[in-house]
């Protein structure tokens, strides 16, 4: 098992963390469930705060997530499963960075180093430096073995001899250039020159790098020490081997020190990044200058990126052959920029309209739901209004058939008798159907009424669809009407045609 020296164990409100440091900006992973922080993932891979918004909103919460906000520090942000924090460290150019966080195993988390989560940044800073030059790419046996330890290097400014026995206490040759290497890594971190000149003089291999690949020379301008000292030059001199040297993001020492200008907004920080630069610059060949990373940027191009014109403005000095290409290519992604934004636009007013059609269409469908309840309904009453004209007439017509004389005789009752009591039987019949009549008045009057106020209604949806004033709508019926007609059979589209038409007809009238 290897314990990655970049990580640390980290206690946030009660919450055991993992922590793994990078370009100075923590990345957290919770112990007990394996939840990250999708909000530093992004920062961490160099996206803008609007940027990151945008992002979180399109990939992030629309699937399992869970948000910290307030209070909470930099334990706070929107936090995802492990699976999910894979995918979105590969998708945004990060997995490779964060790669040892992901792969940890929680239950060893009381073997990596603890951090104090109130430490300040220049002190986490200095303690991810150096735990980052304990990872070497030959693996460092364990420093527990011998009193070897970090506390026996961060000396003042005076010589050691790496190689005298009483200092090393090594058992062989093997412990000893291993911890070499491992010295010289943060001795120069350092700045420390003279410790650094002493090693690589004892044999020390001055290309030995950390898990990132970083050299000792890169680790020198990530900091402030050489330039606190002024000792850069005899740096360089001690370990001008590895000038041309490029780390695992096929990054140079020039570009690690345009990094730390652009990083940090110390202004310290960025005298010493231009004071790096400068030296070399003047020390190193012209190819250091032409030197690209693995995503095709040289040191200019990153600095005129971060906005770091004097910066930018020596590199291109330096070797005016860059000037042709980084403007070309400035000119290139702002194009890309440009085409990006306006896709983001078309895509809004896209969604927007969607959305719109998808709220018509509902709107559509819920009237025409309405309009053949409606229809319905009147065929209901229309058909009973049918029925009791039918049972009417039955019996006016069942009323007035007089009885045979045979009939008449057996009841006693002369014709006149029986006449005068189908007069007064018909005036009662004449009375009850007036009131009946007076009835359906009034039931026909209010069907009239409900028919009119569903036929506004129809009319306020199509004057809605058409983007139309309900007072033109006439105007659209006979080609409503015709369109309507011209769809296939249909019992719904029939009750359609039928109320248009009545429509029609009323207007007409």
């Amino acid at each position: 098992m290897t314990i990655d020296s970049l990580i640390y164990r980290v206690n946030y409100t009660n919450t055991p963390v993992f922590e793994l440091l990078v370009d100075n900006v923590a990345v957290m992973r919770r112990k007990n469930d394996s939840y990250m922080n999708a909000t530093q993932i992004l920062k961490a891979a160099g996206m803008e705060k609007t940027k990151r918004a945008k992002i979180l909103d399109r990939e992030v919460l629309i699937g399992d997530h869970q948000k910290v906000q307030g209070g909470f520090g930099k334990y706070q942000g929107t936090w995802i499963p492990l699976d999910k924090a894979r995918q979105l460290a590969e998708r945004h150019g990060i997995f490779h960075r964060i790669q040892p966080l992901l792969d940890i195993d929680p239950a060893d988390y009381e073997l990596y180093p603890e951090k104090d989560p109130t430490m300040s940044s220049k002190e986490r800073k200095t303690t991810a430096t150096v735990a980052a030059a304990a990872k070497s790419t030959v693996e460092a046996s364990p420093m527990a073995a011998t009193p070897f330890s970090t506390d026996t290097m961060l000396i003042d400014n005076e010589s050691v001899d790496w190689t005298d026995h009483d200092t090393v206490n090594t058992n062989d040759a093997g412990d000893q250039h291993q911890q070499q290497q491992y010295a010289l890594l943060v001795e120069a971190a350092l700045g420390r020159v003279k410790n650094v000149e002493l090693l690589v003089k004892q044999g020390a291999d001055a290309g030995c790098t950390n898990h990132a690949g970083e050299t000792a020379l890169m680790q020198a301008v990530k900091h402030t020490h050489c330039y606190e000292t002024k000792c850069f030059s005899r740096m360089l001199v001690a370990l001008h081997d590895t000038i041309l040297t490029v780390d695992r993001d096929g990054q140079s020492a020039l570009h690690h020190a345009v990094a730390f200008a652009a990083n940090d907004t110390n202004d310290k920080a960025y005298s010493a990044s231009m004071y790096y630069i400068k030296q070399l610059v003047a020390y190193g060949q012209q190819a250091l200058l032409s030197i690209k990373d693995i995503n095709g940027d040289s040191a200019a191009d990153i600095a005129m990126r971060s906005g770091l014109e004097a910066v930018a403005k020596v590199l291109l000095k330096s070797d005016p052959k860059q000037s042709c290409s980084t403007s070309s290519r400035s000119t290139s992604t702002k194009g890309r920029d440009i085409v990006s934004s306006v896709q983001q636009a078309v895509d809004s007013i896209d969604t927007e309209y969607i959305a719109q059609l998808r709220e018509r269409d509902q709107a559509l469908e819920k009237a025409q739901v309405q309009l053949r309840k409606a229809t319905q309904q009147l065929q209901q009453l229309q058909t009973k209004l049918q029925q009791k004209e039918l049972e009417r007439q039955q019996q006016q017509h069942a009323e007035l058939n007089i009885p045979p004389l045979s009939l008449l005789e057996q009841c006693n009752m002369t014709r006149e008798q029986w006449l005068e009591e189908q007069m007064k039987l018909l005036q009662a019949q004449v009375t009850t159907h007036t009131q009946t009549r007076q009835v359906l008045s009034q039931q026909i009057t209010q069907l009239q009424n409900r028919t009119s106020q569903t036929e506004l209604q129809c009319k306020r949806l199509i004057a809605a669809c058409c983007n139309l004033p309900v007072d033109k709508v006439d105007l659209l019926l006979d080609p409503l009407l015709a369109a309507v007609e011209s769809d296939p059979p249909d019992e719904s589209f029939q009750q359609v045609v039928g109320f248009m038409d009545g429509v029609k007809r009323k207007r007409h009238h």
